[in-house]
Protein backbone atom coordinates (compact mmCIF):
# COMPACT_ATOMS: atom_id res chain seq x y z
CA UNK A 1 0.00 0.00 0.00
CA UNK A 2 1.22 3.70 -0.81
CA UNK A 3 2.03 5.74 1.99
CA UNK A 4 1.00 9.07 2.53
CA UNK A 5 2.79 11.97 2.67
CA UNK A 6 2.16 12.14 6.12
CA UNK A 7 2.73 8.62 6.97
CA UNK A 8 6.26 9.01 4.81
CA UNK A 9 6.75 12.23 6.94
CA UNK A 10 6.43 10.45 10.27
CA UNK A 11 8.71 7.08 9.15
CA UNK A 12 11.20 9.94 8.29
CA UNK A 13 11.29 10.88 11.61
CA UNK A 14 11.76 7.87 12.80
CA UNK A 15 14.20 6.52 10.64
CA UNK A 16 15.80 10.11 12.26
CA UNK A 17 16.23 8.50 15.56
CA UNK A 18 13.21 11.11 16.75
CA UNK A 19 11.92 9.08 19.77
CA UNK A 20 9.47 12.33 20.69
CA UNK A 21 7.97 15.14 19.40
CA UNK A 22 5.85 17.95 20.83
CA UNK A 23 2.62 19.58 19.69
CA UNK A 24 -0.74 21.55 20.08
CA UNK A 25 -3.35 19.45 17.78
CA UNK A 26 -4.99 21.43 15.07
CA UNK A 27 -6.86 20.41 12.01
CA UNK A 28 -4.48 21.21 9.60
CA UNK A 29 -2.01 18.73 10.27
CA UNK A 30 -4.69 15.36 11.80
CA UNK A 31 -3.19 13.22 8.80
CA UNK A 32 0.13 13.74 10.71
CA UNK A 33 -1.24 13.19 13.94
CA UNK A 34 -3.43 10.09 13.09
CA UNK A 35 0.44 8.39 11.46
CA UNK A 36 1.98 9.41 14.60
CA UNK A 37 -0.63 7.41 16.69
CA UNK A 38 0.51 4.47 14.18
CA UNK A 39 3.99 4.94 15.15
CA UNK A 40 3.85 4.14 19.43
CA UNK A 41 7.69 4.23 18.93
CA UNK A 42 7.43 8.07 19.04
CA UNK A 43 6.08 9.81 22.16
CA UNK A 44 3.29 12.91 21.28
CA UNK A 45 3.51 15.60 23.79
CA UNK A 46 0.42 17.40 23.58
CA UNK A 47 0.68 20.54 24.64
CA UNK A 48 -1.19 23.57 25.84
CA UNK A 49 0.22 26.10 23.84
CA UNK A 50 2.17 26.45 20.74
CA UNK A 51 4.69 28.70 22.54
CA UNK A 52 5.33 26.20 25.07
CA UNK A 53 5.67 23.52 22.70
CA UNK A 54 8.18 25.21 21.07
CA UNK A 55 10.40 25.55 24.09
CA UNK A 56 9.76 22.02 25.00
CA UNK A 57 11.57 21.06 21.70
CA UNK A 58 14.11 23.50 22.36
CA UNK A 59 14.64 22.05 26.04
CA UNK A 60 14.64 18.54 24.56
CA UNK A 61 17.24 19.33 21.84
CA UNK A 62 19.48 21.31 24.26
CA UNK A 63 19.22 18.20 26.38
CA UNK A 64 19.77 15.55 24.14
CA UNK A 65 21.63 16.91 21.20
CA UNK A 66 19.86 15.99 18.76
CA UNK A 67 17.09 18.07 16.83
CA UNK A 68 13.92 18.92 18.82
CA UNK A 69 11.10 18.76 16.68
CA UNK A 70 7.53 20.94 17.15
CA UNK A 71 4.16 20.81 15.49
CA UNK A 72 1.53 23.18 15.40
CA UNK A 73 -1.76 24.30 13.50
CA UNK A 74 -1.70 27.05 11.22
CA UNK A 75 -1.36 30.82 11.45
CA UNK A 76 -2.29 31.47 15.06
CA UNK A 77 -0.70 28.45 16.39
CA UNK A 78 2.49 29.49 14.04
CA UNK A 79 2.47 32.77 15.30
CA UNK A 80 2.62 31.60 19.16
CA UNK A 81 5.53 29.30 18.42
CA UNK A 82 7.65 31.62 16.33
CA UNK A 83 9.15 32.89 19.73
CA UNK A 84 10.67 29.47 20.40
CA UNK A 85 11.86 29.89 16.65
CA UNK A 86 13.84 32.90 17.41
CA UNK A 87 15.15 30.95 20.44
CA UNK A 88 16.47 28.43 18.41
CA UNK A 89 18.23 30.75 16.89
CA UNK A 90 20.13 33.17 19.79
CA UNK A 91 21.03 29.86 21.28
CA UNK A 92 22.10 27.79 18.02
CA UNK A 93 19.59 24.92 19.06
CA UNK A 94 18.86 22.49 16.22
CA UNK A 95 14.57 23.32 15.63
CA UNK A 96 12.15 21.58 13.14
CA UNK A 97 9.10 23.34 13.33
CA UNK A 98 6.30 21.32 11.32
CA UNK A 99 3.20 24.02 10.53
CA UNK A 100 0.26 23.18 9.15
CA UNK A 101 -1.30 25.22 5.91
CA UNK A 102 -4.31 25.67 4.07
CA UNK A 103 -5.02 23.42 1.39
CA UNK A 104 -4.05 23.86 -1.58
CA UNK A 105 -6.41 24.72 -3.60
CA UNK A 106 -7.02 27.72 -1.36
CA UNK A 107 -3.55 28.75 -1.31
CA UNK A 108 -2.78 32.56 -2.85
CA UNK A 109 -6.81 33.29 -2.09
CA UNK A 110 -6.69 35.08 1.41
CA UNK A 111 -8.34 32.09 2.88
CA UNK A 112 -9.07 31.67 6.15
CA UNK A 113 -5.83 31.65 8.13
CA UNK A 114 -3.48 31.25 5.43
CA UNK A 115 -0.12 32.65 6.20
CA UNK A 116 3.01 33.24 4.15
CA UNK A 117 5.56 31.42 6.31
CA UNK A 118 8.67 32.26 4.14
CA UNK A 119 7.96 35.79 5.07
CA UNK A 120 6.98 34.69 8.96
CA UNK A 121 9.97 33.43 9.54
CA UNK A 122 12.18 34.05 7.39
CA UNK A 123 14.58 36.38 8.93
CA UNK A 124 14.72 33.82 11.98
CA UNK A 125 14.67 30.27 10.83
CA UNK A 126 17.68 28.97 8.88
CA UNK A 127 15.44 28.15 6.05
CA UNK A 128 11.77 27.63 5.42
CA UNK A 129 10.07 25.23 3.38
CA UNK A 130 6.75 24.57 1.88
CA UNK A 131 5.94 21.11 0.44
CA UNK A 132 3.62 21.45 -2.19
CA UNK A 133 4.21 17.86 -3.81
CA UNK A 134 3.38 15.10 -1.54
CA UNK A 135 6.36 12.84 -2.70
CA UNK A 136 8.67 15.47 -1.82
CA UNK A 137 7.38 15.71 1.95
CA UNK A 138 9.84 13.15 3.40
CA UNK A 139 13.03 14.10 1.68
CA UNK A 140 12.57 17.95 2.84
CA UNK A 141 12.20 16.89 6.07
CA UNK A 142 15.56 14.94 5.42
CA UNK A 143 16.96 18.10 4.32
CA UNK A 144 15.40 20.17 7.22
CA UNK A 145 17.04 18.27 9.50
CA UNK A 146 20.79 18.56 7.73
CA UNK A 147 20.26 21.93 7.64
CA UNK A 148 19.31 22.72 11.21
CA UNK A 149 22.49 20.74 12.38
CA UNK A 150 24.79 22.03 9.77
CA UNK A 151 27.68 25.16 10.47
CA UNK A 152 25.52 26.70 13.65
CA UNK A 153 23.04 25.01 14.55
CA UNK A 154 19.40 26.52 14.15
CA UNK A 155 15.55 26.36 13.26
CA UNK A 156 13.93 25.21 10.30
CA UNK A 157 10.12 25.76 9.77
CA UNK A 158 8.34 23.37 7.13
CA UNK A 159 4.95 24.09 6.17
CA UNK A 160 2.21 21.24 5.17
CA UNK A 161 -0.93 22.10 3.22
CA UNK A 162 -3.48 20.08 4.49
CA UNK A 163 -4.80 18.34 1.66
CA UNK A 164 -1.37 17.62 0.46
CA UNK A 165 -0.63 15.34 3.46
CA UNK A 166 -3.18 13.07 3.16
CA UNK A 167 -2.40 12.34 -1.07
CA UNK A 168 -0.01 9.12 -2.03
CA UNK A 169 3.50 9.78 -1.29
CA UNK A 170 4.61 7.54 -4.29
CA UNK A 171 7.77 7.61 -1.96
CA UNK A 172 9.26 6.36 1.14
CA UNK A 173 10.91 7.39 4.23
CA UNK A 174 14.30 9.29 3.53
CA UNK A 175 17.42 8.43 6.44
CA UNK A 176 19.58 10.79 7.22
CA UNK A 177 22.11 12.89 4.72
CA UNK A 178 25.18 13.66 5.40
CA UNK A 179 25.96 16.60 7.57
CA UNK A 180 29.46 18.57 6.56
CA UNK A 181 31.61 19.21 9.93
CA UNK A 182 34.35 21.35 8.68
CA UNK A 183 37.50 20.46 10.85
CA UNK A 184 40.72 22.23 10.65
CA UNK A 185 43.65 21.12 9.16
CA UNK A 186 47.46 20.07 11.19
CA UNK A 187 48.76 23.53 9.68
CA UNK A 188 46.13 25.31 10.82
CA UNK A 189 46.47 23.80 14.46
CA UNK A 190 50.27 24.14 14.45
CA UNK A 191 49.65 27.85 13.24
CA UNK A 192 47.72 28.26 16.10
CA UNK A 193 49.69 27.17 18.44
CA UNK A 194 53.03 28.93 17.17
CA UNK A 195 50.68 32.11 17.90
CA UNK A 196 49.34 30.77 21.57
CA UNK A 197 53.51 29.76 22.00
CA UNK A 198 54.40 33.50 21.26
CA UNK A 199 51.32 34.85 23.37
CA UNK A 200 51.46 37.13 26.57
CA UNK A 201 47.56 36.83 27.61
CA UNK A 202 46.26 34.25 25.91
CA UNK A 203 42.83 33.07 26.44
CA UNK A 204 40.21 30.33 25.49
CA UNK A 205 36.60 31.28 24.85
CA UNK A 206 34.28 28.66 24.86
CA UNK A 207 30.88 28.56 22.78
CA UNK A 208 28.02 26.56 22.17
CA UNK A 209 29.84 23.95 20.11
CA UNK A 210 32.01 22.80 23.04
CA UNK A 211 28.76 21.92 25.08
CA UNK A 212 28.69 18.25 24.54
CA UNK A 213 30.95 15.33 27.75
CA UNK A 214 33.69 14.93 25.06
CA UNK A 215 34.21 18.95 24.18
CA UNK A 216 34.20 20.03 27.19
CA UNK A 217 36.91 17.27 28.59
CA UNK A 218 39.26 18.54 25.52
CA UNK A 219 38.48 22.06 26.53
CA UNK A 220 40.10 21.59 29.66
CA UNK A 221 42.67 19.78 28.33
CA UNK A 222 43.58 22.23 26.11
CA UNK A 223 43.43 24.90 29.17
CA UNK A 224 45.78 22.37 31.37
CA UNK A 225 48.37 21.46 28.65
CA UNK A 226 48.75 25.20 28.18
CA UNK A 227 48.08 26.88 31.22
CA UNK A 228 45.57 29.24 30.03
CA UNK A 229 42.22 30.73 31.59
CA UNK A 230 39.03 30.16 29.74
CA UNK A 231 35.90 32.86 29.51
CA UNK A 232 32.50 30.94 28.39
CA UNK A 233 30.54 32.93 25.85
CA UNK A 234 26.89 34.45 27.15
CA UNK A 235 24.19 31.59 28.41
CA UNK A 236 27.27 29.11 28.53
CA UNK A 237 28.15 29.67 31.76
CA UNK A 238 28.32 25.60 32.80
CA UNK A 239 30.75 24.60 29.50
CA UNK A 240 33.69 25.19 32.23
CA UNK A 241 34.25 24.06 35.94
CA UNK A 242 33.45 27.63 37.30
CA UNK A 243 35.72 25.82 40.52
CA UNK A 244 38.63 25.53 37.83
CA UNK A 245 41.96 27.82 38.77
CA UNK A 246 41.62 28.46 34.97
CA UNK A 247 38.03 29.82 35.26
CA UNK A 248 38.33 33.57 33.88
CA UNK A 249 34.72 34.28 33.95
CA UNK A 250 31.80 35.01 32.07
CA UNK A 251 31.74 37.11 28.82
CA UNK A 252 27.72 38.23 28.48
CA UNK A 253 26.10 41.30 29.38
CA UNK A 254 26.73 43.83 32.15
CA UNK A 255 30.44 42.83 32.47
CA UNK A 256 32.33 44.98 34.72
CA UNK A 257 34.55 47.21 33.84
CA UNK A 258 37.62 45.79 34.95
CA UNK A 259 36.35 42.73 32.20
CA UNK A 260 36.07 45.42 29.30
CA UNK A 261 39.49 47.09 30.18
CA UNK A 262 41.46 43.48 30.11
CA UNK A 263 39.35 42.53 27.05
CA UNK A 264 40.73 45.72 25.19
CA UNK A 265 44.40 45.29 26.34
CA UNK A 266 44.57 41.46 24.93
CA UNK A 267 46.58 40.33 22.41
CA UNK A 268 45.77 39.66 18.84
CA UNK A 269 45.08 36.27 17.70
CA UNK A 270 41.93 36.22 15.42
CA UNK A 271 38.08 36.26 15.19
CA UNK A 272 35.59 34.58 16.72
CA UNK A 273 34.26 33.74 13.36
CA UNK A 274 37.25 32.75 11.49
CA UNK A 275 35.07 32.02 8.07
CA UNK A 276 34.08 35.89 7.68
CA UNK A 277 37.81 36.79 9.08
CA UNK A 278 39.68 34.86 7.08
CA UNK A 279 43.71 36.44 6.54
CA UNK A 280 43.22 39.15 9.06
CA UNK A 281 44.53 37.44 12.50
CA UNK A 282 46.49 39.94 13.77
CA UNK A 283 43.69 42.75 13.24
CA UNK A 284 41.57 42.19 15.57
CA UNK A 285 41.08 42.54 19.34
CA UNK A 286 39.69 39.10 19.88
CA UNK A 287 41.36 35.85 19.52
CA UNK A 288 39.47 32.64 17.89
CA UNK A 289 40.08 29.37 16.34
CA UNK A 290 37.37 27.05 15.79
CA UNK A 291 37.14 22.89 15.42
CA UNK A 292 34.23 23.66 13.08
CA UNK A 293 35.21 27.42 12.82
CA UNK A 294 32.39 28.17 15.36
CA UNK A 295 32.93 25.29 18.01
CA UNK A 296 35.92 25.60 20.32
CA UNK A 297 37.67 28.91 19.58
CA UNK A 298 40.70 29.72 21.24
CA UNK A 299 41.04 33.70 22.58
CA UNK A 300 43.30 35.79 24.13
CA UNK A 301 43.05 37.40 27.64
CA UNK A 302 45.82 39.37 29.66
CA UNK A 303 46.17 36.40 32.18
CA UNK A 304 49.23 37.65 34.46
CA UNK A 305 47.14 40.02 36.69
CA UNK A 306 44.74 37.32 36.88
CA UNK A 307 47.59 34.81 37.55
CA UNK A 308 48.73 36.77 40.29
CA UNK A 309 45.81 37.49 41.97
CA UNK A 310 45.73 33.20 42.07
CA UNK A 311 49.32 32.98 43.01
CA UNK A 312 50.59 30.92 40.02
CA UNK A 313 53.03 31.69 37.64
CA UNK A 314 51.46 33.65 34.06
CA UNK A 315 50.90 31.93 31.05
CA UNK A 316 54.15 32.73 29.29
CA UNK A 317 55.71 31.08 25.90
CA UNK A 318 57.95 28.02 26.83
CA UNK A 319 59.41 27.22 23.10
CA UNK A 320 60.48 23.27 24.83
CA UNK A 321 56.12 22.92 25.13
CA UNK A 322 55.44 23.95 21.82
CA UNK A 323 55.49 20.46 20.46
CA UNK A 324 53.16 19.17 23.91
CA UNK A 325 50.93 21.43 23.73
CA UNK A 326 50.15 21.40 19.89
CA UNK A 327 49.35 17.82 20.21
CA UNK A 328 46.55 18.90 22.34
CA UNK A 329 45.11 21.31 20.67
CA UNK A 330 45.33 18.84 17.34
CA UNK A 331 43.54 16.32 20.07
CA UNK A 332 41.16 18.60 20.82
CA UNK A 333 39.64 19.60 17.21
CA UNK A 334 38.13 16.18 16.02
CA UNK A 335 36.50 15.44 19.30
CA UNK A 336 35.12 19.42 19.41
CA UNK A 337 33.92 18.10 15.32
CA UNK A 338 32.36 14.92 16.82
Amino acid sequence: MTPTAAQALVETLYHHGVDRVFCVPGESYLAVLDALYDRPEIQTVCCRHEGGAGFMAVADAKITGCPGIALVSRAPGAGNAAVAVYTAREDAVPLLLFVGQVPLSDRGMGAFQELDYDKLFGDIAKSVIEVTDPGQLAPAAAEAFRVARTGTPGPVVVAMPEDMLTLPAQAEAVGPLPVARPAPSDAEVSRVAERLARAERPLLIAGGEASGPAARRALEAVSDAWRVPVAVSFKHQDLFANEHPHFAGHLGYAMPASVVDTLGKADRLGHGDSAKEAGRVDSVKTASISARREGLPVGLWPTRRLAQRQGRPACAAVAGLRRNRARALRAAAPVANA
